[in-house]
């Protein structure tokens, strides 16, 4: 059982405990579906004496939502790798060290959402899976001193990454080839939702945490936002901010963040602040018009259908982010393969709520994985 770490010294816990124990697992490199596109990846490996305490039990995939920076997740990876998981984290398209379509740093824009379903799925084919299975084309990881170097051609220049035959570096042998759970939050839970209805087989499970499958346009209806995004577009205006949006900003704003945990929240903004990287803002306006197709297209009768993994969707009761006719619909109608877990009291970022609400997500996690 997942033993939660207490918020009081939070950010002491981090520094001292779990991110050195995630760095000392940790691989990074950069994978290019798209020659001049690079995707950058954190891999932290099971060591031969984690196995000896806990197994050995699978490979978990961890999609981040919109904005976010994977370091985000190294409190949900050490919780997954003491249950006996490795873990893959996953930077998306337009964030942090992986390609941006843009020069504003802080602003995320995507030309196409189908782009962000391809570059996953072939991240899982082409590196993920030959290492986990010790076996075919891997990316060779960049090295953690070399991370600096690259983030420059990160923005879009030159080939920073291509299949190698170094997956048995990655892998520990064929053995360690496990069951491949897909692991994703909001924007992430809808490209992962999006994924495993058009590639069935990528994973044999998928855990949803508050995904984006219905956007909330406050009281402006979808049909009128809808087409001042597409004025805006024909005007030559795609690629600024969406009205309302803006660049990150240096204040702090805990009362209308995601999460309800004080010494969290404080934790990631303290790293915002001091790492660009993780400095993502606002959304674009053809990203806003492309965000709503994708919810358009997972919602398609034909898509649902098409899931046969089982999933298990986190809804959070008080989520100011996403509205939850999208994933209510989602459930429904993926029928038994789905299951609906709301959690009371919790805010969009379930994952890194209070300690009690951490308690409860992380025991229904477990039992999903155990099933």
């Amino acid at each position: 059982m997942v033993q939660i770490f207490p918020a009081k010294d939070f950010s002491e816990t981090m520094d001292s405990v779990i991110t050195p124990y995630v760095v000392a697992r940790r691989k990074t490199g950069y994978y290019a579906r798209v020659d001049g596109q690079p995707m950058y990846y954190e891999h932290i490996s099971l060591t031969e004496e984690d196995v000896r305490s806990t197994g050995h039990r699978g490979t978990i995939v961890l999609v981040h939502g919109f904005s976010e920076g994977v370091r985000k997740f190294y409190e949900t990876v050490w919780y997954f790798m003491h249950l006996g998981y490795d873990v893959w984290l996953y930077q998306q398209r337009g964030h942090g060290l992986s390609y941006h379509e843009t020069k504003i740093p802080s602003l995320v824009h995507i030309g196409d959402y189908r782009s962000l379903i391809a570059d996953l799925h072939a991240f899982v084919e082409h590196v993920v899976r030959p290492a986990s299975n010790g076996a075919g084309n891997a990316v060779q990881p960049v090295s953690n001193g070399e991370e600096n170097a690259v983030r420059t051609a990160s923005k879009g220049a030159g080939n920073v990454a291509q299949p190698t035959s170094n997956a048995a570096e990655e892998a520990k042998g064929s053995e360690w080839a496990r069951k491949l759970i897909l692991f994703a939050h909001s924007m992430g839970g809808a490209v992962g939702a999006d994924l495993i209805e058009h590639y069935p087989d990528d994973f044999d499970k998928a855990i949803l945490t508050s995904p984006m499958l219905q956007l909330d346009s406050g009281s402006t209806p979808v049909w009128q936002a809808e087409l001042a995004a597409r004025l805006l577009i024909l005007f030559g205006k795609g690629g600024t901010f969406m009205p309302g949006a803006h660049g990150w900003e240096t204040k702090p704003d805990f009362e209308n963040s995601c999460t309800n945990c004080r010494e969290r929240y404080d934790y990631w903004f303290r790293e915002q602040c001091a790492h660009q990287e993780n400095q993502m803002s606002g959304a674009s306006v053809k990203t806003s018009l492309e965000f709503l197709k994708l919810t358009r297209d997972i919602a398609k009768p034909d898509n649902c259908a098409a899931v046969i993994i089982p999933v298990l969707l986190f809804q959070a009761e008080k989520d100011g982010t996403v509205l939850p006719g999208g994933q209510n619909h989602f459930i429904e109608s993926i029928g038994e393969h789905g299951r609906l877990c709301v959690m009371r009291g919790a805010k969009h970022e379930i994952y890194r709520n209070t300690d009690d609400i951490l308690a409860v997500y992380w025991k229904e996690i477990e039992q999903f994985l155990d099933a």
